[in-house]
């Protein structure tokens, strides 16, 4: 039995993954699991599967799990999860904030990229903060390949923050 042609290059990732970082392929990563204890039917579980059509390959294309319109649908889920996010553990909200961050900048579908990163930007003000320049988000997770001692100067961390 030979192999499906998308299954040749052996990874479920995207291709588009190999040209980011080790930590933001991490980062996306960690936002691809849902939140525990939710409905299937809820806005973030949406948002979830988004980044997973996002940043993965379908392995099962016999089903419709990873088949939806995820431009309008995820606006439309985003709104929801916002308007309720207080029921949300933090910790799986940042997750979810920052792969939305990374496919928002880095993918490379435009399309993709403006509708991820108006979640994310959503996701930072409902939370009273404000959207990750791409310049510091890059020097932030940017691969170290050696140990260093070198310490960030804050002169240059300001300038990358504004």
């Amino acid at each position: 039995m030979s192999e499906a042609p998308w299954m040749q290059d052996n990874s479920v990732f995207q291709n588009w993954l190999q040209s980011i970082s080790w930590k933001m392929q991490t980062v996306i990563v960690t936002g691809i699991r849902g939140c525990d204890g939710l409905s299937k039917f809820d806005p973030s579980k949406h948002i979830s599967r988004s980044i997973r059509m996002a940043a993965l390959k379908n392995a099962d294309t016999t089903t419709t799990y990873m088949k939806h319109n995820i431009f309008e649908e995820l606006i439309e889920s985003s709104d929801k999860f916002i308007a309720d996010l207080d029921k949300y553990p933090m910790h799986f909200v940042m997750h979810m904030m920052h792969a939305c961050e990374i496919i928002g900048y880095k993918h490379p579908d435009q399309r993709t990229r403006e509708i991820f990163y108006s979640v994310y930007s959503k996701i930072v003000w409902s939370l009273h903060l404000r959207p990750e320049p791409l310049a510091s988000l890059d020097h932030r997770l940017t691969d170290k390949k050696e140990p260093t001692n070198e310490k960030t100067d804050e002169s240059e961390m300001g300038n990358l923050v504004r």
